[in-house]
């Protein structure tokens, strides 16, 4: 695929291209939806991880991955180019999972980092409403020491992952097949402050206020991307990475 972005990052123009060359690309660090216009046959792997997921397959910092310049990603070494003319020569969406899988296994470096792990289970328990300081504090850290392990780590901001956190966790009551919670309900077991954080969060996150979402938004398959229909060629995709790994392929229009 050629990938081409907007000088605003906010669309993204995907088409298949044959003799292109296979490339791996990195995301990361999204706050507002991407529009996707595919064009032609799609020929995409998408793998997303859990928060601290990639760290635990490339020897650099993920902050420094997703600050690649036009997100080439190179993070697996010199493995990597070998791997990816593999994987894309193979047909079946088993066989590529299985060469994702092996390639990851070989891979594998391991990260630990235990105030961060910890800080993260807070920010990501929707019943936990410590403040950041609250959280530096019992992890014996400062407010600044803790923004620089995200950062490095993680490529946002404790703030960003409890904001992404939140809207994750409602997004999926909200998708979920067969649900009666009212939207005032699922905000409180979202944590978020009240129905007006929770309409004003939507509007930015996911572009409308959560009642529309509701009537357009598909979670395809549980694999971690929200996407909206929007015409023949043209999806919207949120994105976001507080979900379970998953490996899914892309789906055509």
């Amino acid at each position: 695929m050629r990938l081409e972005f907007s000088k605003d990052d906010r669309q993204i123009r995907s088409s298949y291209d044959r003799t292109a060359a296979p490339q791996a690309k990195i995301f990361g660090r999204r706050s507002q939806p991407v529009l996707v216009t595919l064009c032609g046959e799609v020929n995409e792997v998408a793998i997303v991880f859990h928060p601290l997921g990639l760290n635990q397959f490339i020897s650099g910092t993920y902050g420094a991955e997703i600050n690649s310049s036009e997100r080439f990603f190179g993070g697996f070494g010199d493995a990597q180019d070998g791997f990816l003319k593999e994987l894309f020569s193979l047909e079946t969406n088993e066989e590529r999972r299985q060469a994702v899988e092996s390639f990851l296994l070989r891979q594998y470096v391991g990260f630990e980092n235990c105030k961060l792990e910890q800080a993260l289970s807070f920010l990501t328990d929707s019943e936990n409403q410590c403040s950041i300081a609250e959280i530096s504090s019992r992890l014996e850290i400062s407010t600044k020491t803790l923004d620089r392990l995200f950062l490095n780590h993680l490529g946002v901001s404790p703030r960003h992952i409890r904001k992404i956190a939140r809207f994750r966790r409602s997004a999926e009551l909200i998708t979920s097949d067969g649900t009666a919670m009212r939207l005032t309900d699922i905000a409180q077991a979202s944590g978020y402050y009240d129905q007006a954080d929770f309409i004003r969060q939507y509007h930015q996150l996911a572009g409308a206020p959560p009642r529309r979402f509701l009537k357009h938004t598909s979670n395809i398959d549980g694999a971690g991307m929200l996407w909206q229909m929007l015409g023949p060629l043209a999806v919207r995709k949120l994105q976001f990475t507080l979900e379970a790994s998953k490996y899914t392929p892309k789906l055509q229009p």
